[in-house]
């Protein structure tokens, strides 16, 4: 049987929810304070509570939501605040200065798996593709995209919101995941 930090590491790794709902199960919750907080941050992310045996994933609809939203940002600067206010709760956020450093590692661990999912949607033959699909984007012209995108979704957000400090968690988890995962969109994400 595997031990429960290899079994944490998988967990992390996976990006099917499914997958990820069986990894959960076979962890032994009794020696680990923060399992119960794991648990609900998994049914906060896949639970659908209008229909409770869907799976969905609400974490990975902010980050296609996002772009728009950042996108809007100069015309609709009052529901933006209100948005990302509303997004900072959901995700747990809102009162980041109040977790514990071992809650703080859980989310971190979390939104780098988010991160990690989103980046698995971007590497479509059809990403970054123009006039209707019909035109593929050069491999620098998706890296040039997803920088942007990244950047929008996290630092461009926090600051059109004025929530640099209660979305730095979520921005360096995903800065870190887009990183480790392609480097070669760091000077993408600086401009």
């Amino acid at each position: 049987m595997e031990n429960t930090d290899s079994i944490l590491d998988s967990y992390y790794l996976e990006t099917d929810p499914k997958k990820r709902k069986k990894l959960l199960e076979s962890m032994d919750g009794s020696s680990d304070p923060m399992h119960s907080f794991r648990q609900q941050l998994y049914a906060e992310r896949y639970t659908d509570p209008s229909q409770p045996g869907r799976t969905v994933d609400f974490w990975l609809f902010k980050c296609v939501y996002f772009p728009g939203l950042y996108g809007k940002r100069g015309i609709f600067a009052k529901p933006l605040k209100k948005e990302m206010a509303v997004a900072a709760e959901e995700l747990h956020l809102d009162h980041v200065d109040q977790l514990s450093e071992d809650e703080k590692d859980v989310l971190y661990r979390e939104f780098r798996n988010t991160a990690s999912r989103y980046l698995t949607t971007c590497r479509s033959d059809r990403y970054g593709s123009s006039f209707f699909g019909m035109k593929k984007a050069s491999p620098e012209a998706k890296l040039k995209k997803l920088g942007h995108e990244f950047w929008a979704i996290t630092r461009g957000l926090a600051e059109c919101a004025g929530m640099e400090k209660e979305l730095d968690l979520w921005c360096r988890a995903f800065y870190d995941e887009l990183i480790s995962q392609m480097p070669a969109c760091k000077e993408y994400y600086k401009k």
